[in-house]
């Protein structure tokens, strides 16, 4: 009975259990647990060769193969028994076995602490993403107030230049009146070209009394300017001494004029600083009677894009105001 039982009980069961210890341990390597299943194939060997060597020498009988492979004929052998390879297969097998429920211990923390990891840096990406959305949102939080303002602004001079229809008026008061409205700016000045064939007149002017320059020197850089937007019917600020145009010919606008682009197109370049003095042209029917010139302070920051959309502008609105002006002085004459 003992033997018949090692025979099919013993040795049936170690194999199959040492084959199914076997395919669990190619599970473990292809889901990256490499020491678990190198542990598990210790104890599959282990347990496949208690089934063979330890299941198959048997107590002697008369069932074949215990007749010649025995306890009796093993210890003749190798002068020692079989029961202490089998003591050293099953310590092999028990010690495999520890190993690969540590190893599986490790790595289930491994997996834990990555998993931790993972957690926390989802967290601080999503912390990123809020701390970024709530810059964007300041961001434009600070545009739409500077839109806000810029559109109240431009509400207020509007207002205040179509109040009068008298030319003469309107021409000496919009640039002390501009000056004083527009923070950034610090002088200005209106000139207009009486004749195609005559240099520009100053109607207007509030001389800019700058510590860094004087006040010659800044009126021949808005003259220059002046004169520059004038002739070519382009936008343009001075910057170190130079006449940069602001706009690019060939490009239209909404009036099919060429000029800049519009005030919601500029308004997001805020921090593009340019040059401390600029120059927008006036038109009329007849085409380009002026310029409008805007200076700021040398110490102070230079005019930005933001700027120079806000200056055009108000040009567009003081060359409408103009020639609203004119044709009401020709009724006037007329009658």
């Amino acid at each position: 009975a003992a033997v018949l039982a090692r025979y099919t009980l013993g040795i049936t069961g170690a194999v199959i259990a040492a084959w199914a210890i076997w395919l669990e341990q190619r599970n473990f390597k292809e889901r990256g647990m490499e020491r678990f299943g190198r542990a598990l194939l210790g104890a599959a060997v282990a347990l496949f060769l208690y089934g063979i060597i330890g299941q198959l020498i048997t107590p002697p009988s008369f069932i074949f193969p215990s007749t010649i492979l025995n306890t009796r004929t093993f210890l003749d052998v190798f002068g020692f028994p079989v029961q202490l390879v089998r003591a050293l297969l099953a310590i092999f097998m028990a010690v495999s076995i520890i190993r690969a429920l540590n190893a599986f211990e490790i790595e289930n923390q491994q997996r834990l602490d990555a998993a931790v990891q993972e957690r926390a840096a989802a967290q601080r990406e999503a912390l990123r993403v809020q701390q970024q959305a709530r810059a964007e949102t300041e961001e434009l939080n600070h545009q739409l107030q500077a839109a806000v303002q810029d559109l109240a602004l431009l509400f207020n001079t509007s207002r205040r230049m179509a109040a009068t229809l008298d030319r003469s008026a309107l021409l000496q008061d919009t640039v002390p009146l501009l000056v004083d409205m527009l923070p950034r700016v610090s002088a200005g000045m209106l000139v207009l070209r009486r004749n195609p064939d005559q240099p520009l007149d100053i109607v207007s002017i509030v001389e800019c009394n700058d510590p860094a320059a004087a006040v010659a020197e800044r009126k021949a850089q808005g003259l220059e300017l002046a004169e520059f937007t004038a002739t070519t019917g382009r936008a343009s600020w001075m910057i170190d001494h130079r006449v940069e145009p602001l706009d690019e010919p060939g490009t239209l606008d909404t009036n099919g004029t060429e000029g800049l682009p519009d005030l919601s197109e500029l308004a997001t370049t805020s921090t593009s600083a340019g040059g401390h003095t600029m120059a927008m042209p006036l038109t009329a029917r007849n085409g380009v009677i002026g310029s409008l010139v805007f200076c700021t302070l040398y110490d102070a920051p230079p005019f930005s894009l933001r700027d120079v959309s806000l200056a055009r502008a108000i040009a567009d609105q003081l060359s409408v105001a103009i020639d609203n002006a004119t044709l009401y002085d020709e009724v006037q004459q007329s009658d």
